[in-house]
């Protein structure tokens, strides 16, 4: 997939204020998940958006860079005192195991299905010991006012929405240790070393 095809929807959302408004990006009970589960101190927060989830894991001691496809994105973060880079899940710029852990929060759901076998390796190769993404599995209802997504020739920004049972055989397929635990509207995939 051409990185372009992402790029091009998420610089006019978060130009057009996507993900400005905190409570659009309430992300605590997934980073008390990570505190409570994962012994780390370095994260790649791939897909940063706002840096939201950095700034949460700042205030608890611990070293997060973002990356995130946006410009208009990477910018908010840096404006805010965030470390973040412009970059695809898809071509992650860092070295192998660079970071104790990688996590995507509302990141998988958007990408094709195509590309979702390059993402899970791409985030889980910077990794030292685990891959942790909260994915969507409902339709998105992100609101028109940030996006046509017409223009772009799609109908939702959540590409990719599969059940319980299309993750477990996906990730089952694809890599050795791997667990899910099923919330309300998501899924946590983790994928382990």
């Amino acid at each position: 997939m051409n990185n372009n095809f992402y790029k091009n929807i998420y610089q006019e959302m978060y130009e057009n204020g996507y993900k400005d408004n905190p409570s659009e990006t309430s992300s605590s009970e997934f980073i008390d998940f990570l505190l409570s589960n994962f012994n780390f101190h370095s994260s790649l927060n791939i897909g940063c958006g706002n840096g939201r989830e950095m700034e949460i894991l700042k205030e608890k001691g611990k070293a997060s860079i973002g990356i995130d496809i946006s410009e208009s994105a990477v910018k908010k973060c840096v404006d805010n005192g965030r470390v973040a880079a412009v970059a695809s899940i898809l071509d992650i710029p860092f070295s192998e195991n660079e970071f104790d852990i990688t996590v995507t929060s509302d990141v998988i759901e958007h990408l094709k299905e195509e590309d979702l076998i390059r993402a899970f390796n791409e985030s889980f190769r910077v990794c030292k010991s685990n891959f942790i993404s909260n994915i969507s599995i409902k339709e998105s209802n992100a609101k028109e006012k940030y996006i046509d997504l017409k223009k772009h020739g799609i109908n939702n920004l959540h590409l990719t929405v599969r059940d319980l049972n299309w993750w477990s055989e996906f990730l089952s397929s694809n890599f050795k240790k791997h667990s899910i635990i099923r919330k309300k509207k998501h899924i946590i995939a983790i994928i382990s070393k």
